[in-house]
């Protein structure tokens, strides 16, 4: 069931990707509208039959497959923990 929807949601999320990138040609912007699918009621809908926990695993298996930071310091975080606060 989870590969199922992995991969119907990877094709929902690489046919957002994709329009984005031809229209405009920007990376960031095709990156950061398959964040807000991630997070919208059509994913969550997609995803009614799994559990929270693979909702979520989900969610960052495509973000991490197109390379979405969906922190500022995500990058350097798993190098230099998370940021201090002083």
């Amino acid at each position: 069931m989870f590969e199922q929807i992995l991969n119907q949601a990877l094709q929902r999320a690489e046919t957002s990707y994709d329009q984005v990138i031809r229209r405009w040609g920007n990376i960031p912007f095709a990156q950061s509208t398959v964040y807000d699918w991630v997070w919208s009621e059509e994913f969550v809908q997609l995803c009614e039959d799994l559990t929270e926990l693979e909702t979520g695993c989900l969610r960052i298996r495509i973000l991490e497959i197109f390379g979405v930071r969906p922190w500022p310091w995500y990058s350097s975080s798993r190098l230099q923990g998370p940021p201090h606060e002083y």
